[in-house]
């Protein structure tokens, strides 16, 4: 099917970040240049996004290890490929349940949010470890910063996302593969504000962060003196802190 949108509507969603609209709009349609941008197509044998991890997230210059991150989508899923580059140690784990604190080790943080505002309130917080264990909490975050986040924790095989883990240390590397429902990325967990829920489809428009969490030293708790924290966009923090919503960049699904 082919959608017709006029300037005037296109330019209205672009201007206004709560519009949901049917059209695949571009990165140079987004009027926000601070925060990174990708277009995500749809799910083939040669057809994805890729972005990079190489930034500390505190804005003070690049990291030591590097991630390369892969998107792309189906009907029902956004499907991501975080694979992890440079890792120098990888300590045993203690975090082995579900919603155990693995983001006080090494791991991988998804932030996502359905594009109902200019910033997003309201978003999932999606983690994983390189054991292949999930932290999945709904967030609200009413003042857009780390003073605020509400974090409620929900069942992870309840979510439905599907996800499996390899390690390579003698490549100092390993991976993460995610299918994300957008049953799940179009609600977010306990959130009060009424208007983010009621779609399963995908909509046009997601703001999203990417971090990565990888250590320095052969400790087995992280710290800002004994890990690395790595952002897709930096949030500018210091000490690091990733719960800051007008940092989110933007998905862009090419339908």
């Amino acid at each position: 099917m082919t959608y017709l949108v006029s300037l005037a509507a296109l330019a209205l969603a672009v201007a206004d970040q709560s519009v949901l609209s049917t059209a695949s709009l571009k990165c140079t349609d987004i009027k926000d240049k601070s925060v990174p941008c990708v277009e995500v197509p749809r799910c083939t044998t040669s057809s994805q996004a890729s972005v990079t991890i190489n930034q500390l997230s505190n804005g003070l210059g690049a990291s030591q290890a590097t991630s390369s991150v892969s998107l792309c989508f189906t009907d029902t899923a956004l499907q991501v490929v975080h694979k992890a580059h440079g890792q120098k140690y990888l300590s045993p784990t203690t975090y082995t349940n579900c919603n155990d604190a693995i983001f006080y080790s090494d791991v991988a943080e998804f932030f996502i949010a359905p594009n109902m505002e200019q910033e997003p309130h309201c978003y999932n917080e999606l983690d994983i470890s390189p054991y292949n264990v999930m932290y999945d909490a709904g967030i609200y975050n009413p003042n857009l910063n780390k003073t605020s986040v509400q974090g409620t924790t929900f069942d992870c095989d309840s979510s439905n996302i599907e996800h499996t883990t390899s390690i390579d240390m003698p490549n100092h590397q390993w991976e993460a593969s995610l299918s994300f429902p957008f049953a799940l990325l179009n609600c977010p967990y306990k959130c009060p504000l009424q208007k983010y829920c009621g779609h399963s489809t995908p909509n046009n428009i997601y703001r999203a962060n990417m971090f990565r969490i990888s250590q320095l030293t052969s400790s087995t708790a992280c710290s800002s003196s004994t890990c690395e924290y790595m952002a897709w966009s930096p949030t500018m923090v210091n000490p690091p802190a990733f719960h800051e919503p007008t940092k989110f960049g933007y998905l862009l699904l090419q339908f």
